[in-house]
């Protein structure tokens, strides 16, 4: 080895390299390495071997490792658990730190020209605000992330990822944070509470046929722009919105069947206290009291109208009229009426279950009428007797003057 002067070198069984300074490593040297006279032609320092070359750092007994070159332009390190390291250059390094000014895809949509270490300011041209725009990834590029925030107010900031597979942008997406989701007071955030409630002391807002919903598909939302809706759970036959008191029991409800009876039911939907059905009748399983009741009854709604053909009073006089009490009736009323299993079939409902208090109605007004009809004949027979008594009355008046009259001749 020499290292005199500056065409020092070591020959290697080929032609001699120049070099300030030429180490080769140990070993069988199959040949010798020979630069391509360019811009590598002569080095001040040559390190060769038949691996990686490379430099030794090594403090005996304590550590020690190793400074060598790869075959791709890498200055890693290596310690003596084979534990590998990488040093950055131009050529490595991630963005932005190595790279001073870099242009994204044309296809970015921005108008953003540069990006001074992975950063810029960009106006709202394909970016959602005026203000800083920070773009990082990989791939060149090809797969970055950009983050834009809005820098007058400070309040907004949104991201997007660029799928470098479709070569296309997806859509911009706004970031939440306690600036912009705030509910009541300044510095209040919408967020969970360590019970996994969800606290919000404000009005909530849904759009049309949006709102609550469970897993098991029982919904809760605005159906139209006058009518709120309540769906059951999948494959229920009814539902009911249960009412409660302060202490959480529950006191009744509102209730709908698949048979579209609807009305108020008990607590646990145990039994109805008033059901209507499809055709709109309504059942009370209770007492009702009101001003007043009216039927409807006008001519329009009705058919087949004709006179009752047959006398009224003797229907009436069929009906047992009893004094009972209702089963259901906590205070132990008496009443007065009839029981449905036993009246005539001109008074009772189809079914037989109830009473027809109309046609009753009806039956005791046709009755009242032909009650009334006898009365008078029995008042025009009476006159007719009464003006035949005092005909009678009047001839022997007249029959005992004449007698009078008669004996006083004779005398």
């Amino acid at each position: 080895m020499k290292n005199e002067v500056a065409d020092s070198y070591i020959k290697n069984g080929s032609a001699l390299q120049p070099a300030t300074f030429n180490i080769q490593g140990k070993g069988n040297i199959a040949n010798d390495y020979v630069f391509d006279n360019s811009a590598y032609a002569a080095g001040n320092l040559e390190l060769r071997s038949v691996n990686n070359p490379g430099i030794g750092f090594h403090r005996p007994g304590v550590w020690g490792w190793s400074l060598y070159s790869d075959g791709g332009m890498n200055l890693r390190g290596r310690n003596s658990d084979g534990r590998d390291v990488t040093f950055w250059n131009s050529a490595n390094a991630p963005r932005p730190l190595a790279q001073r000014d870099f242009r994204l895809y044309k296809d970015d949509g921005t108008s953003a020209d540069v990006f001074g270490q992975g950063t810029t300011f960009c106006y709202a041209a394909g970016s959602p605000y005026n203000g800083p725009l920070l773009s990082f990834g990989g791939l060149d590029g090809g797969y970055d992330c950009q983050i834009n925030a809005e820098y007058y107010d400070g309040k907004t900031i949104a991201f997007r990822v660029r799928n470098g597979d479709k070569q296309t942008w997806n859509p911009w997406l706004r970031l939440i944070h306690e600036g912009n989701v705030a509910t009541k007071g300044s510095d209040v955030v919408l967020k969970t509470e360590a019970n996994g409630y969800l606290g919000v002391e404000n009005w909530v807002r849904v759009g049309q046929q949006t709102g609550l919903y469970t897993a098991q598909g029982s919904h809760f939302f605005p159906n139209t722009a006058f009518s709120w809706a309540i769906r059951p759970e999948h494959g229920a036959t009814s539902i009911w919105l249960e009412l409660q008191n302060e202490a959480g029991n529950n006191i009744g409800g509102f209730y709908g069947d698949m048979y579209g009876n609807m009305g108020i039911v008990n607590a646990g939907a145990n039994g109805w206290r008033i059901k209507t059905d499809v055709s709109g009748n309504a059942y009370v399983t209770g007492q009702v009291q009101a001003t007043s009741f009216f039927q409807t009854s006008l001519r329009s709604l009705k058919k087949d109208m004709q006179p009752l053909p047959y006398a009224a009073l003797p229907v009436l006089m069929k009906a047992q009229v009893r004094s009972f009490k209702f089963k259901a009736d906590s205070t132990g009323k008496t009443n007065v009426g009839f029981i449905a299993d036993e009246v005539p079939d001109e008074i009772s409902i189809p079914g037989r279950g109830g009473v027809d208090q109309a046609s009753t109605v009806g039956l005791l007004v046709k009755s009242t009428q032909e009650l009334n009809t006898a009365q008078t004949d029995l008042k025009l027979q009476v006159k007719e007797l009464q003006q035949q008594l005092q005909d009678m009355q009047q001839q022997l008046k007249q029959q005992q003057v004449l007698i009078e009259q008669l004996l006083q001749k004779k005398s």
